[in-house]
C-alpha cells in the first residue's frame, strides 16, 4: 500500500434562513505502494509454525523470510548457524535489509555480530551454493556465508548475484 492521498477543500451550504455555513473537510484516500510490514525474524531454535513477526515467533528457516517480505521490510537472523540444504532465493523485494548477529530475544533485542555471530553455511553432504539473489535492491549485513559449491565454474559459490 502506498503512503496516503490527501483532498482538501470547502464546501458552501445555505440554509432556508439564507444562512451560509462552511465546512471544511479533509478526505484521504489510501492508494496502492508496499510499506514495511516486517521485520521478520528467523532462529534455528524457534518453534515451527511462527508467524516471524517477533522473537517468540521466529521463523525457523530463512527461506520462509524471504518468501514474505516485501519492499522495505527487515528480516533479522538470529546469531545461530543456519545449514542450508539448498540454495536460499531472495528473487523479490525493494530495499530489503537482512541483518544477522541479533541476540534472539528482546523486541528487537540486542544486536551484537560480534557476540552473536549468524553464520549461513551449507549443510554436510549437499551441493548447493548459498545464496541465489536476482532482482531485489537491499543490504546482506552482519552475517557470514560459508561452505557453498557450485558445480558451475565462475557461478557463485557463496552468492550468486543478478539484475
Amino acid at each position: 500500500m502506498r503512503g496516503p492521498t490527501y483532498f482538501s477543500g470547502r464546501v458552501t451550504i445555505r440554509s432556508s434562513r439564507g444562512h451560509v455555513r462552511i465546512a471544511a473537510f479533509l478526505l484521504v484516500l489510501m492508494t496502492g505502494t508496499a510499506q514495511a510490514v516486517g521485520p521478520y525474524y528467523v532462529a534455528t531454535n524457534a518453534a515451527p509454525g511462527g508467524s516471524g513477526t517477533n522473537w517468540g515467533q521466529a521463523f525457523t528457516n530463512i527461506q520462509q523470510a524471504l518468501d514474505i517480505a516485501g519492499d522495505n521490510d527487515e528480516v533479522r537472523l538470529a546469531g545461530h548457524t543456519f545449514g542450508v540444504s539448498s540454495q536460499l532465493q531472495w528473487t523479490n523485494g525493494a530495499n530489503v535489509r537482512i541483518t544477522g548477529g541479533w541476540q534472539g530475544i528482546g523486541d528487537p533485542g540486542a544486536n551484537d555480530p560480534a557476540t552473536w555471530p549468524t553464520v549461513v553455511r551449507r549443510a554436510s553432504a549437499t551441493t548447493n551454493r548459498i545464496f541465489f539473489i536476482s532482482g531485489v535492491t537491499g543490504t546482506l549485513a552482519k552475517l557470514t556465508v560459508q561452505g557453498g559449491i557450485s558445480e558451475t565454474p565462475y557461478l557463485g559459490g557463496g552468492l550468486f548475484i543478478s539484475n
